[in-house]
């Protein structure tokens, strides 16, 4: 057990003018390999609830709390969870229609936390309850609005509706 004594991703990027482009990627790679780990166990974690607020930085690197919505995933199985888990902002839609889903469900999280973290505004931010729910519910993805096409091509294929077009 470790104490972080370090803010929430939400306040460390609301609070900060600029963030440096090679911290943000360094945030992306440790992300990266947390989720590489968590999906690689044996049986799978799947985490179910990232959102900024469970992220803490502290001397510039990424910290992962909360575990308490996480779940032992079976193998080479799809299974219907607990629907609505996690917070909307982030939230995959398969799990906000309460559909079956798998590990790529953290995948699309993990996409919105890239999404704010190299975009610096929140997933969603402008778009009231009702629109992030019909966002949901409708076959569209997000527009990634990003300079860094690199990046964009990643964010992008993190947070694509279709569960299959996923990265692994």
């Amino acid at each position: 057990l470790q104490k972080i004594n370090g803010p929430n991703l939400r306040d460390f990027i609301n609070n900060k003018k600029i963030i440096r482009s090679n911290l943000k990627i360094k945030f992306m790679n440790q992300l990266v390999s947390i989720f590489n780990f968590l999906h690689n166990c044996n049986p799978p974690i799947i985490y179910r609830d990232l959102k900024a607020e469970n992220i803490l930085v502290e001397n510039n690197n990424i910290f992962l709390t909360d575990f308490g919505l996480s779940k032992f995933y079976p193998e080479n199985e799809n299974f219907k969870m607990t629907g609505n888990t996690g917070t909307l902002r982030y939230m995959a839609p398969e799990v906000f229609n309460k559909k079956n889903y798998n590990l790529k469900a953290d995948i699309y999280s993990l996409g919105m936390i890239l999404y704010f973290i190299f975009k610096g505004q929140l997933p969603f931010n402008e778009m009231n309850r009702q629109m992030v729910i019909d966002y949901m519910e409708n076959d569209k993805n997000m527009l990634v609005d990003l300079n860094d096409n690199f990046i964009k091509k990643i964010i992008e294929k993190c947070i694509d509706k279709n569960i299959n077009n996923r990265h692994d």
